[in-house]
């Protein structure tokens, strides 16, 4: 049985990454800084406790592990107001995390997830893995380091070193207080049982790619399951629609799932022409690999609207 390490576990992302690979019968350990008791969904799971000023720790949460899974990663809002975290998370400890890869003997892939916002912002116009990434944020920054660290260690050593430059995800979380309700997608379907209405602060005519969890899920089996060279990968949907179509569905699934039909606002100018609005996320090198995306759009929001109807209830009761 293969054994997995997964970072960022008790996370957004990878709650439930390490959910998916306990279900295909791996063995999944979370490495986590923090003192928290583990949700039903991870039984089977085990944890280590790492402290990532202490090598040691990181050292015994590496020992016996085949592959590593680096979810873990500050937002984009505590990157803007803490530049120094955000180098100190999503790099510098990246940096503590090869030079115990080292020292392991066993461990045979790494996979970090990045972000597609390391390319520009806002992000729009045709963007695959050749896009320059010239985004000066210290979210884009940070990240950028991340991956160098990573792709640099798998030139080093015999270890394959995947990079996933992650578009807009969304889906249903293992605990309703991830850090995940500002996403879009996340944040009009609590809207939408909160509140019963859905509220834009846009025109909503700006393009995004919305990938579900579950697809991100599939294209991760898929690099854990096939022999890829190590390299740099979009991964999202391969079609984007503006957040005003996104909405739109929202709606119709509110209505197939909850019953009723949540009244649409847009706060934006409905009259101003939104300027580099287009956007194709291209993730031909990932089908080229061999992967082929299945988007399952629909029934992961039919999932995170359940999810908000048991855990969150309206304002005003």
């Amino acid at each position: 049985m293969q054994r997995i390490l997964v970072i960022g576990g008790l996370g957004f992302l990878g709650g439930r990454i390490t959910q998916y690979l306990l279900s295909k019968n791996y063995e999944v350990v979370i490495a986590t800084s923090r003192n928290l008791k583990l949700k039903e969904n991870y039984l089977g799971c085990k944890t280590v406790k790492i402290s990532w000023q202490i090598s040691e720790t990181i050292e015994f949460a590496i020992k016996g592990v085949d592959y590593i899974i680096h979810t873990r990663g500050a937002n984009a809002r505590d990157c803007e107001n803490d530049p120094e975290l955000a180098l100190k998370i999503n790099a510098l400890e990246v940096v503590a995390l090869t030079q115990a890869v080292r020292k392991a003997d066993r461990v045979k892939k790494i996979v970090y997830f990045s972000t597609a916002h390391v390319y520009k912002n806002p992000l729009c116009g045709i963007i695959d893995e050749s896009t320059l990434t010239n985004n000066l944020h210290p979210y884009a920054t940070s990240h950028r380091a991340g991956e160098d660290i990573i792709l640099l260690e798998g030139e080093k050593r015999a270890i394959t070193s995947i990079v996933l430059r992650l578009s807009n995800a969304f889906g249903s979380p293992i605990n309703p207080e991830n850090n995940c309700w500002s996403l879009l997608v996340n944040d009009l379907c609590r809207q939408s049982v909160e509140k019963g209405t859905l509220t834009l602060n846009s025109n909503g005519e700006e393009e995004r790619d919305f990938i579900s969890i579950s697809a991100v899920n599939s294209a991760l089996s898929f690099f854990l399951d096939n022999n890829c060279d190590s390299g740099i990968f979009n991964l999202g949907s391969g079609k984007s629609i503006s957040v005003l179509e996104m909405a739109k569905v929202i709606q119709n699934r509110v209505d197939n799932v909850l019953g009723f039909m949540p009244n649409l606002k847009l706060n934006g100018d409905v009259n101003k022409v939104t300027m580099n609005k287009s956007l194709e996320y291209r993730i031909d090198k990932l089908e080229f690999v061999g992967h082929k995306m299945v988007e399952m759009r629909n029934s992961e929001i039919d999932e995170l609207l359940k999810f908000c109807e048991i855990n969150f209830k309206r304002k005003n009761e």
